[in-house]
This record gives structure tokens, C-alpha cells and sequence, in this order.
């Protein structure tokens, strides 16, 4: 029941109105009505905007019945760099665990810097529908299996000519699982993606026009991706997080259906997306210390990041295969029950290691 959004549960046990019988009673308690969220982070690429602002509402049993409504933005400080809006809905069904779950996403982007004399801009709008249901579920362990409808278009524009345009519709299955333990916690998911060719407007087979025109990828694929996170108690004051995350594809894929590596979440040291690819891996291994042990509000990180992707028809000027690699160290502050911060300095290895340091900055303030 405590999976009800905005609603919290509690069940006692208290003696019950005849001789020998108990009774339970369950106390329903209604959570903040609205939630509001603002954060600032420097995650961005220079050609879109680095730096950016997200404010968010979610609004909790929104109907009353358990269900949920949120939307957010993202911009760039510059809104004319990046701009794009979502939206998300969540509904119980009955009382097993099912729930209906919808998204809808629309945004806009221009390329600046050093190619802003291209006059490249872009576009995109996508929505999903889908399903989830727990296989089984308790205190210390769930199987969750989800499928999703996913609908996205996107185009790029240059000069008033059409660079690339996709058109993906897609069905997906997925299995997450999550165990607790007195040590730590796993967590692990994986999910099937199949492009459903030319169905409900999808893009033509063999398409010259898409993302990745030149390496005929269109909208008939099938891919598995995949999650593994592990966070592993050390002592009372020191933790690890282990990560490995990737897909593996059957076709060669467009760029929104690809594997990133770069950036705050993925490599740290190098940029946002620097290479993409149809099959790929990130991997991330997280040190975190906590400075006082009277409270977890202060912590110091250290952190080592490896990914890399592998293309199936590159193209002449392209190697098949890309791998990189950043090391670093941090710290998470959080400030009373409303702000955090992140702060990570990273360093990138491996052949196209430069020395430039890169800072990642957010802080997060709940309202």
C-alpha cells in the first residue's frame, strides 16, 4: 500500500472487541500535497548550453485515488539553446500493484559556438504509454515487469534544409528487480526494444533521411539494455556504489536509440555524449565517506568512470569502436531537509585523455 503515491500507511495490531481476537488497524496519512523542485547544473555541452536551470512539480495522489501527476522544464540559462518541456502520469489500478503510467515530452535546441554559422537547429516530441505490475514483491525484495509503447520524432535543420529526421515507434518489455540485505542493496533491470518499422508513421525501412542515414538505420531493431547497481556497506561510515549499465543491439541503431558515454552520469572527465555507438557499456565504481558520524549530511567521494561504444557500419572517417575513461573525487552536502549539493573534479584517461579538468556542479532545492 505504501506504493500510493502520496499516501503513507501504517498498521498496528491492538486487542480485539472479543475474547482472544486482535484486531488490525491500518492509519492512513496524507503526504505534502505538492512538491516542488528547482536545480542548476552545469551538465550541459557548450554547443547547447552548459549551464541550466530545471524547476519541477509533482503533485502527489493528485486525484485522490493514489495517483500521480508531474511536470519540469529544462533550459538552458540561454533558453534559446536548449528548451524542452515534460510531462508524467502515473495511476493505480485496483489493488494488487498494477498501475497505467504515461509520458509526453516536447523541445527544441541550437547548435552554437563554434558551428553557430551552421544556423543548426532542432526539434523533437515523443510520448510513451505502459504498464507495470510486481511479480512479487516485500519489505526486502521486489520483481517488477513493465511494457511501454514509445512514440518519438525528431529533426535537425541547417541553413533551412532537413539534416536528419526520425520517426520511432517502439514496444518495450522490461524486468526490474531490487534486493535489501543487512550489507547493502542490489538492484538490476533489463528491457527489450523493438522498432515496429513503418507501423503508425514510423520512418521508412532502409532510410537515407534518418540520423544515420549513410548506415541505413531506421525504425526495424531490436536492442537489450540492461542495469546492474550494487551499493555495498563498508563500515559505519563508508559505503560503495558499483554500477555496469549498456545494450546490446541486433541492427544498427539511429542516435536517440544508441549508447551515450561522456558526461556527470555517465564518464565523468569528458564531455556530455562525446561518442555514441549501438552497442556500449558505462561502467562506475563510487567511493562515499562520511565526514561527521553524527549525520549523513556530509560526505567526500571518490570515484572512477569507464565506458565505451561499438558501431556496426561506421562510417570511412570513423573508427568502430570508442573507449574512454575519468577518475575523480567530490563531495554531497545536504542542507536541512530542502537543498543539496553535488560537486565532482575529474580527470580523463586513456588515448584521448587531454589535460583539461572538468568540474561538474548541482544543487537541488525543494520547495
Amino acid at each position: 500500500m505504501n506504493d500510493l503515491s502520496g499516501l503513507s500507511f501504517k498498521a498496528t495490531l491492538q486487542p480485539g472487541t472479543q475474547v482472544g481476537g486482535t484486531d488490525l488497524v491500518v492509519n492512513v496519512k496524507e503526504d505534502k500535497r505538492v512538491i516542488s523542485e528547482l536545480e542548476l547544473n552545469n551538465f550541459g555541452t557548450e554547443n547547447t548550453g552548459e549551464y541550466r536551470f530545471i524547476p519541477s512539480v509533482t503533485l502527489p495522489n493528485f486525484s485522490g485515488r493514489g495517483d500521480e501527476l508531474g511536470v519540469a522544464v529544462v533550459s538552458a540559462f540561454d533558453a534559446n539553446e536548449t528548451l524542452y518541456g515534460t510531462g508524467h502520469y502515473s495511476r493505480p489500478v485496483g489493488y494488487n500493484g498494477l498501475a497505467l503510467n504515461g509520458y509526453v515530452s516536447a523541445g527544441r535546441y541550437e547548435i552554437g559556438e563554434e558551428f553557430a554559422f551552421l544556423g543548426s537547429e532542432g526539434e523533437n516530441f515523443s510520448f510513451g504509454v505502459g504498464a507495470s505490475y510486481p511479480i512479487f514483491k516485500t519489505t526486502e525484495r521486489s520483481l517488477m515487469v513493465d511494457g511501454w509503447f514509445s512514440w518519438l520524432d525528431s529533426q535537425q535543420d541547417a541553413a533551412g534544409q532537413t539534416i536528419f529526421e526520425d520517426n520511432i515507434r517502439k514496444l518495450q518489455l522490461g524486468l526490474s528487480f531490487d534486493d535489501k540485505d543487512s550489507s547493502g542493496r542490489t538492484m538490476a533491470s533489463a528491457k527489450i526494444h523493438q522498432g515496429l518499422g513503418e507501423v503508425l508513421g514510423g520512418m521508412e525501412s532502409d532510410s537515407t533521411d534518418s540520423s544515420r542515414g549513410d548506415a541505413r538505420a531506421d525504425n526495424v531493431f531490436t536492442k537489450l539494455s540492461f542495469d546492474v547497481a550494487r551499493l555495498q556497506r563498508i563500515n559505519d561510515r563508508m559505503y560503495l556504489i558499483a554500477r555496469f549499465s549498456g545494450q546490446i543491439a541486433a541492427n544498427t541503431l539511429v542516435a536517440s536509440e544508441e549508447w551515450s558515454i561522456g558526461g556527470a552520469n555517465s564518464v565523468r572527465g569528458f564531455p556530455q555524449g562525446i561518442h555514441l555507438g549501438d552497442h556500449g557499456y558505462t561502467a562506475n565504481l563510487e567511493s562515499r565517506y562520511t565526514v561527521f558520524k553524527s549525520t549523513n549530511d556530509y560526505q567526500l567521494v571518490a570515484f572512477v568512470d569507464q565506458g565505451a561504444v561499438y558501431l556496426k557500419n561506421p562510417l570511412q572517417h570513423q573508427a568502430d569502436s570508442y573507449s574512454i575513461g575519468g577518475a575523480g573525487v567530490g563531495t554531497r552536502v545536504a542542507i536541512g531537509e530542502h537543498a543539496s549539493i553535488r560537486a565532482d573534479v575529474a580527470v580523463p584517461f586513456g588515448e584521448e585523455a587531454e589535460d583539461d579538468v572538468s568540474l561538474y556542479l548541482q544543487g537541488r532545492f525543494t520547495f
